[in-house]
């Protein structure tokens, strides 16, 4: 490997650990978002079966029409549907099947602990050695990351959507019953 090789190659591991870390926080931030969205999500669930209790405003009873009883279960589904989605942020993204030991996957890369766990440190010590096999592995981490990080992103807006439309219909069911 001639000497330019040599620098782009740490160059390219150098951006890729950038880019990793960067990976990192907007994943981490997302965990957050969901985190506080989920508990403001279980909150209005808690305050809506509370409301539908004994001599609450929605119970069965206070249900009157067909509108107030279709308004009162999708604003109920849209809410419970919000909870398992911000729930499925925030569960972590462990991949177990594909990491186990018994496959292969876990030999070709050296980024997630998942698969760091397998190795032998001195074949770990000899594989960081090899860097252009790094930076394989690095680049396959990075596709996997910005994968769950999409799909916990979009999680986390579908969530946020549903709570606000699931709000809105109990909302509006509450105006009704009145």
């Amino acid at each position: 490997m001639s000497a330019k090789d040599e620098v782009d190659t740490d160059r390219a591991i150098n951006t890729a650990w950038s880019v990793h870390s960067a990976l990192g926080d907007w994943t981490g931030r997302v965990d957050v978002k969901a985190s506080i969205f989920l508990t403001l999500e279980a909150a209005l669930l808690a305050a809506i079966i509370n409301a539908s209790g004994q001599d609450g405003r929605l119970t069965e009873d206070a249900l009157e029409t067909r509108l107030e009883h279709i308004t009162y279960w999708v604003g109920m589904s849209l809410i419970c549907a919000s909870i398992l989605l911000a729930a499925g942020v925030v569960t972590p993204q462990l991949r177990r099947w594909a990491s186990r030991k018994g496959g292969t996957e876990w030999k070709k890369n050296i980024v997630f602990f998942g698969h760091l766990r397998h190795w032998d440190p001195k074949d770990l010590k000899r594989e960081l050695l090899d860097q252009p096999e790094a930076l394989d592995s690095l680049s396959r981490q990075l596709v996997r990351m910005s994968e769950i990080s999409w799909r916990k992103h979009s999680w986390a807006q579908f969530s946020m959507i549903l709570a606000v439309f699931g709000a809105g219909s109990i909302v509006w069911c509450l105006l009704l019953v009145q």
